[in-house]
């Protein structure tokens, strides 16, 4: 029978282990480079959250929020620039192309996360809505279907019952799928354009009500 020393005999599975270690740590490091680079967008945007939220913003105007958003940015970003380029490919010192890239990524980001945000750009479109021509405000009553969805909004300020039409793609009706059944009988707010179409029963052409934007005030 052979002598084999326990020195020996030990080696394969010190081997084993030795590369057992290297392989979870190796898949380790490279689940956290990919996660880090996944989240620089993330920090970005908490970062710039956290620096809005010390702001006295509600009661500005667009171009007020607009400029205090761009100096969070600008206050928060350049720890970021090195790790924004590796990960992003965007070179923030190349011009503003690149930097409105990355507002873009982290404006995406900041609806989703950020609450205040949220409410100061609810705040500046409810305030350019309000200062449009076709808009409609008041209690939405019912939306009906049919070969094109209406919508029947009773008008706060007259009490007129006002159709408009749903015909294409408009801002927040995503929204308004969603939530249809729970928005009947709250206050809301609609854009319209007048648009021309024709109608076969009448021989002639009528103007309609088309929505262009929706939104839900806050107060």
């Amino acid at each position: 029978m052979t002598n084999v020393s326990i020195f020996e005999s030990s080696k394969p599975k010190q081997l084993v282990l030795t590369m057992k270690v290297v392989v979870a740590l190796t898949f380790l490091f490279f689940s956290y480079t990919f996660i880090d680079a996944q989240d620089i967008v993330q920090v970005l945007a908490d970062e710039t959250c956290e620096c809005l939220s010390k702001k006295d913003l509600d009661k500005a105007h667009r171009e007020k929020i607009e400029e205090e958003l761009a100096m969070c940015f600008v206050e928060v970003a350049p720890p970021y620039f090195t790790r924004v380029q590796e990960e992003l490919g965007l070179d923030l010192m190349k011009g503003e192309e690149e930097g409105r890239k990355l507002g873009e990524l982290i404006g995406e980001k900041l609806v989703t996360v950020c609450p205040k945000f949220m409410s100061l750009i609810t705040s500046f479109v409810e305030e350019e809505m309000a200062n449009s021509e076709n808009i409609v405000q008041g209690k939405l009553l019912k939306i009906e279907k049919g070969q094109f969805a209406s919508i029947l909004v009773k008008e706060a300020d007259t009490g007129n019952e006002v159709r408009l039409y749903w015909l294409r793609q408009f801002n927040n009706a995503d929204k308004l799928i969603a939530n249809s059944k729970k928005i009947i009988g709250k206050n809301v707010l609609f854009e319209y354009h007048e648009m021309e179409v024709y109608r076969p029963e009448l021989k002639d052409y009528d103007t309609v009500k088309e929505i262009v934007d929706f939104l839900i005030p806050e107060r």
